[in-house]
């Protein structure tokens, strides 16, 4: 059996092997609940951002937009990748309508 010891903690290890694991595991563990806090986070602000909008500020719209962002990445073969972030509003049953279904326009030649 081996000590390992870090400036954490020690714990008792049975092998190199179950070391390495009870590292592994640890990080896995901090990683997860350091993504964890960060998406909470980020909900929560965009939670906010919703809630601050209101149907009166936007007369006759029925869906706002409240954030649009496209990146391209493009290789140097020519091959694109594109990734869109959007974050919307809906304010009326007709933007609900209107939002019911989203069109994305597609490119063979990119991904």
């Amino acid at each position: 059996m081996r000590t390992h010891k870090s400036a954490e903690n020690s714990y008792y290890c049975f092998s190199f092997q179950s070391c390495k694991m009870n590292i592994m595991i640890r990080k896995l563990i901090f990683l997860l609940l350091f993504t964890g806090i960060w998406l909470i986070s980020t909900s929560q602000q965009h939670h906010k951002l919703l809630q601050s909008i209101k149907a009166e500020d936007y007369p006759g719209a029925n869906v706002v937009v409240v954030f649009d962002s496209t990146i391209a990445d493009v290789q140097e073969t020519g091959l694109t990748y594109v990734d869109m972030h959007r974050l919307y509003k809906v304010i009326t049953p007709a933007g609900a309508l209107q939002m019911s279904v989203v069109k994305i326009d597609y490119d063979p030649w990119s991904v």
